[in-house]
């Protein structure tokens, strides 16, 4: 909170203080943070900054989380979520897939389920080029398995992933060398049949 606001530690502090005395805020039982005493609350404070403040707000937390040394994968979800406020599309969609990978690292699929659909939310902000196309492809393929884990093999969320997934796969292999839309049809198909050992989506650094 102090990165983020740019203000002394000890200034925070009694303004937290002061705030949790009042009772706006509370202290959470299970992490060192504080959360509004009620969300109307929350949503009344919300309300009253215009949406170019809050765009401003999140980025400046965004940029605090990224300052971490060493990384909290365990915030890439919350980073993530504070660039798709920001409308920072682009870091949004890196910290989504990075959040996705370390929740299916820790086997936790309904985790990374809410981040592959936040990185395809991302992209729908982002131009539609045959690699951002691909690369929904994989997210999608990958989402129908997070899916299929937590709904059970033929859920309907999965079905509807691969099934978009496989029109994407066809659309981009349109404009693609014949190899290259060989091997994107039969990628996709396999997909559908089996849960690879590894992670399709790009492994980050962090």
């Amino acid at each position: 909170l102090s990165r983020s606001t740019e203000l002394p530690y000890d200034i925070v502090a009694i303004g937290l203080a002061t705030l949790e005395a009042r009772r706006f805020i509370v202290p959470d039982d299970t992490k060192p943070e504080y959360n509004f005493r009620h969300d109307l609350l929350r949503d009344a404070v919300y309300q009253q900054i215009d949406a170019s403040e809050q765009r401003k707000i999140h980025r400046s937390i965004a940029a605090a989380i990224s300052s971490i040394e060493p990384p909290r994968l365990d915030l890439r979800y919350e980073l993530a979520m504070h660039c798709t406020k920001a409308n920072q599309w682009e870091d949004a969609l890196t910290h989504f897939q990075r959040a996705a990978w370390h929740a299916r690292e820790h086997h936790a699929s309904h985790a990374e389920a809410h981040s592959l659909r936040g990185a395809l939310t991302a992209l729908e902000h982002l131009p539609p080029t045959i690699d951002n196309k691909q690369l929904q492809t994989e997210i999608l393929l990958d989402l129908g398995l997070a899916d299929s884990t937590n709904y059970g093999w033929g859920a309907e969320s999965a079905e509807a992933a691969w099934e978009l997934a496989y029109e994407l796969a066809m659309d981009c292999a349109s404009v693609c060398s014949r190899p290259r839309r060989h091997c994107c049809c039969i990628s996709v198909r396999c997909h559908k049949r089996f849960r690879p050992t590894g992670p399709s989506l790009p492994v980050p650094k962090n």
